[in-house]
């Protein structure tokens, strides 16, 4: 008989702190994972956070929920959880446990939900129950700034695992070719942030205001504090764990964004895991050459491998200027809400931004 447990901070935590978390051979939240989300600013005592199917004693699937809150064009705040992390053990498929974890999501949540960047066998899912409307997709561009064959490759074929070696001594000829371009240049010292000041929150509150989630120097800290993927290998944990926890390289930092006389006109997260970098957050009043100047300094200072945006001045202003020389394709993130969200509260056309859900933690 399968019954689903339900888990709000002081559950999430003792979750984490028990035998069975300890010995279990899969587990439904990495411990700093968990962490993270008993810290979130928007997180309420009696929010649900996991949802854990048990069959008897046997866990044999979870959901996770991230609480957020939305802005609707008169002001108002609404309560709400991000959908994620939905997995399923491959012997219980067939038992519709993904069905009820859902319906009992939106039962807790009271059908304020709203998901995205779900798999194609998730979309048939959530079709297949009718709960959710289409809220849109936020296009972006995606640049392939170094050779990276080790990890776009291999997912795509079977046949391409077992050339990984290969792909990886081919990088490594490629790029160390592709950076004698920049020996010899010098680039300013990129300023990070360590601590939000003043000055940095007043800027951040000047942008943040006008966005439909709102996302202020709380949520910015909190992302930077309490991240979902540690720097490091493999453990044991991580591999009991079905989503990743662990990166070889993973950067989640605040940069300034600075004009010619060094003073900052701006700031932007930056989040750089394996390579792939990603600009969840980004705060100025236009994007010009000192924008690009410090996102520029980024990418050499990490090397990074891709790049992927997806806030539409700064995409048009690169492709305006051919800034990156470097191959790129269109890329799109889709998003579902609950219809009976939705139409109760009559929401037209969010706007969704590159930092919403939960992008900045992975």
């Amino acid at each position: 008989m399968i019954h689903i447990q339900q888990l709000n901070k002081t559950g999430l935590l003792q979750y984490i702190q028990s035998a069975a978390f300890a010995e279990s051979p899969v587990i439904a939240i990495s411990r700093h994972r968990a962490i993270s989300h008993i810290h979130n600013p928007r997180a309420h005592d009696d929010d649900v956070l996991m949802f854990i199917a048990y069959d008897n004693d046997v866990m044999v699937g979870y959901l996770g929920a991230l609480p957020d809150d939305l802005y609707d064009d008169a002001g108002h705040k609404h309560h709400f959880a991000w959908m994620s992390c939905l997995w399923i053990d491959p012997e219980q498929r067939g038992k519709k446990i993904a069905q009820k974890l859902v319906q009992d999501c939106f039962t807790a949540w009271n059908h304020r939900i709203i998901l995205t960047e779900y798999t194609e066998p998730a979309a048939r899912l959530y079709q297949k129950l009718n709960l959710f409307d289409n809220a849109g997709a936020l296009q972006g561009r995606r640049w392939y700034l170094r050779s990276d064959l080790y990890h776009i490759l291999p997912p795509k074929k079977t046949i391409f695992e077992k050339l990984k070696p290969i792909f990886k001594v081919a990088d490594m000829i490629i790029n160390f070719f592709g950076d004698l371009k920049n020996i010899g240049k010098r680039f300013p010292k990129i300023k990070d942030i360590d601590q939000i000041n003043e000055e940095t929150d007043q800027l951040i509150q000047l942008y943040a205001n006008s966005t439909a989630f709102r996302r202020q120097s709380d949520i910015l800290n909190w992302a930077m504090q309490y991240p979902w993927i540690e720097e490091g290998k493999a453990s044991n944990e991580s591999r009991r764990y079905h989503f990743s926890s662990v990166s070889r390289q993973f950067v989640n930092k605040l940069y300034a964004i600075t004009d010619e006389s060094g003073s900052m006109c701006g700031c932007m997260l930056v989040n750089i895991r394996d390579g792939h970098m990603k600009i969840p957050f980004l705060y100025c009043s236009q994007i010009d050459i000192n924008t690009i100047n410090s996102i520029v300094q980024v990418i050499e200072k990490y090397k990074v491998n891709t790049l992927s945006l997806y806030n539409d001045a700064l995409i048009r202003y690169l492709k305006n200027n051919k800034t990156l020389r470097a191959p790129s394709k269109k890329i799109d993130r889709k998003y579902l809400i609950g219809r009976l969200f939705n139409q109760e509260q009559g929401f037209q056309n969010i706007t969704f931004s590159a930092g919403d859900g939960d992008t900045p933690f992975t």
